[in-house]
């Protein structure tokens, strides 16, 4: 290395500290880059016939549609983070999936057929929290 910004200091190039790129990353050969294919197939994982309903049911992240997120009072008095919780626990991906889809089948079901207005959310929430807890025991 000593040698080298000596050599760089009589040729007039300058002097500087770090040692430049071609110093310090070797280069592969062309015969070598051929190696590591461009074209390479990526499967992607295959879809089940009922798929489309729990996709209407379940969000990107895995989470039900339809669940309670705190309303008014902010998201740190909802049930994402329990929810998130228990589907945590369980280690297929599809189960998961089915049982967040039916969470929300379940919330929405109960929501839908209170008649109070004020008490939608509370049943729902109970009902369908009720559920999870006892499927993933």
């Amino acid at each position: 290395m000593g040698l080298k910004i000596a050599q760089k200091i009589k040729q007039g190039n300058g002097f500087t500290d770090f040692p430049t790129h071609s110093d310090t990353i070797p280069t592969l050969p062309a015969a070598n880059k051929s190696a590591f294919p461009t074209n390479r197939h990526i499967r992607q994982p295959e879809r089940a016939a009922n798929d489309d309903l729990a996709n209407d049911l379940v969000t990107h992240d895995g989470m039900p549609v339809h669940f309670y997120d705190g309303g008014s009072n902010g998201w740190r008095f909802g049930d994402r983070e329990w929810i998130a919780g228990k589907l945590r626990r369980i280690q297929s991906k599809a189960e998961r999936l089915r049982l967040a889809a039916e969470y929300a089948e379940r919330f929405k079901a109960v929501y839908d057929t209170e008649p109070l207005e004020q008490r939608k959310e509370g049943k729902a929430r109970f009902s369908a929290n009720s559920w999870l807890l006892k499927a993933t025991k």
